[in-house]
């Protein structure tokens, strides 16, 4: 039998691997906002994973829908169980594991 891992999970376990790690300075249940993302043009964030590390949301991954740079970057994605806020940190994979 194969042991399933998220890559929330694998990221949790090993920071390094990931592409992006950041807390949030807010969110809904469908977004994520950070200043600290709020220039990544350079970059396709959309199809990339967000992976959640702390808070309700810990260990849940989804898949970026769209990202809207700014002052503070915006980051959407299938709504979460639970709405996210400043206290989210999160990691941004652009490949899966």
């Amino acid at each position: 039998m194969a042991l399933a891992l998220t890559n929330s999970e694998i990221v949790s376990c090993l920071p390094i691997v990931a592409d992006y790690y950041e807390k949030a300075n807010g969110g809904t249940t469908t977004t994520v906002k950070s200043k600290a993302l709020g220039n990544l043009d350079f970059i396709d964030v959309e199809g990339a994973y967000i992976c959640f590390l702390s808070g309700a949301n810990r260990g849940v991954d989804r898949i970026i829908s769209t990202y809207t740079a700014g002052s503070i970057g915006t980051i959407s994605f299938d709504a979460l169980g639970t709405a996210t806020d400043n206290t989210t940190q999160f990691a941004l994979v652009f490949k899966g594991f």
